[in-house]
């Protein structure tokens, strides 16, 4: 277990080998850099399907569905977050959301049909 309750921000490699961590606790105003170090833990392992969120941070996107809505208290959408999206699709983004990163979206707005605030 990780409990982070003043760290607000974690580097690249940060989570780097660490195939045994299951549980993470972050605060509200946490920042993660690079998610990439995620993947290779358990908790991210547990995590199959639909929005995969860290504190208030959206990591991905791996789900199939046609509307998708971000849930309240989501405040940052990451990088390359919908990059799998390769069909006709609706996004819902809650008021919460203050950041959404360079190339969340990118690359997958052709078939974007519309985008609500929820």
């Amino acid at each position: 277990n990780l409990q982070m309750e003043s760290v607000t921000k974690l580097g690249s490699n940060a989570f780097e080998d660490c195939t045994n961590l299951s549980v993470i606790n972050v605060p509200d105003d946490f920042t993660l850099l690079d998610t990439y170090d995620l993947y290779t833990t358990k908790w991210y392992q547990q995590r199959k399907g639909g929005l995969v969120i860290l504190g208030t941070v959206l990591l991905e996107y791996n789900g199939q569905e046609k509307d998708i809505t971000v849930p309240a208290g989501v405040t940052r959408i990451v990088e390359g977050v919908f990059s799998g999206v390769n069909w006709d699709w609706v996004l819902s983004l809650p008021s919460t959301v203050k950041v959404i990163e360079d190339g969340a979206i990118c690359g997958v707005c052709e078939p974007l049909i519309s985008i609500y605030d929820v």
